[in-house]
């Protein structure tokens, strides 16, 4: 998962296609909004080209160059899995947190607590602090209507 997370935030352009890209982003930055033309398949097969393909277990990279569509298929269903825990959780927070990032939030309070600031989301799923910033304006991966405002 790490390296897959590693291709994605090296690879912007790619992870806004796959993921599809945030009009608001977007339009602040000034460019067009990045939507995928390629087919989702053939981008996880470059994850997995990634991942699978020089992996240090040569067993592994032996399996991947041998079958490496399967590989694809199990990078998708990975990358589904990830994203039905983050909504998951984006569902516990709730309106006035599931928009804010982690430096955003004030220690000690009960987002906080929720996101791991303490325990809860960091323990039960580890990559929040990645994908959160990836994720959370797309509404097709965070359907709750958020705010990045402390003050609401």
């Amino acid at each position: 998962t790490y390296k897959i997370i590693e291709y994605l935030t090296d690879n912007i352009d790619f992870r806004r296609k796959l993921f599809s890209d945030s009009t608001r982003d977007a339009k602040g930055a000034g460019r067009r909004k990045q939507q995928a033309k390629d087919q989702k398949v053939q981008m996880h097969a470059t994850l997995a080209s990634y991942v699978f393909a020089k992996h240090e277990d040569t067993a592994l990279a032996a399996e991947y160059a041998a079958d490496p569509t399967r590989f694809g298929r199990s990078v998708g269903q990975r990358l589904q899995r990830l994203i039905r825990l983050y909504g998951d959780h984006i569902k516990d927070l709730g309106v006035t947190g599931a928009g804010l990032l982690s430096d955003e939030i004030i220690e000690g309070s009960g987002i906080a607590n929720k996101i791991g600031m303490s325990y809860e989301i960091h323990d039960i799923f580890p990559f929040w602090d990645e994908l959160h910033p990836f994720w959370r304006e797309l509404l097709n991966y965070n359907p709750i209507a958020i705010t990045n405002s402390m003050a609401q």
